[in-house]
């Protein structure tokens, strides 16, 4: 597992007099990546998967994996910005979003120790 930068171009649909305008923008999105070897296809034995958005692909090698991942992560982004839910899914995967802007800084999670007892287990 790694913390890798990915660049995305997204473009942002803004109204102008009536007419649907495409701004083309860049996004650098944080995101965590998960390689590992699945195996049980032949012909793609590699898996990829980013948490974040709960995407996930596969490939020959460990770099098409990621490869195939990125432009996965891409079509969902695009996908969601088409449909009017980027936002949503900025906020779900844990990017802060205020006053309709997403800043691009995750928010911080606090990831605790905890000790609990399972009643089936307990001796």
């Amino acid at each position: 597992m790694r913390e890798a930068e990915f660049e995305f171009k997204i473009h942002k649909r803004l109204q102008q007099g009536g007419v649907l305008i495409y701004n083309p923008y860049d996004m650098k999105l944080p995101l965590t990546i998960k390689v590992f070897y699945e195996g049980t296809s032949k012909d793609a034995p590699w898996v990829s998967y980013n948490p974040e958005f709960k995407v996930a692909s596969c490939g020959p090698t460990p770099q098409k994996a990621e490869s195939n991942l990125k432009e996965a992560i891409r079509g969902v982004l695009e996908t969601c910005e088409d449909i009017g839910t980027l936002e949503d899914l900025m906020q779900d995967a844990g990017f802060l979003v205020e006053d309709k802007k997403i800043n691009l800084a995750k928010s911080k999670t606090k990831i605790e120790n905890l000790e609990v007892s399972i009643p089936a287990l307990s001796l």
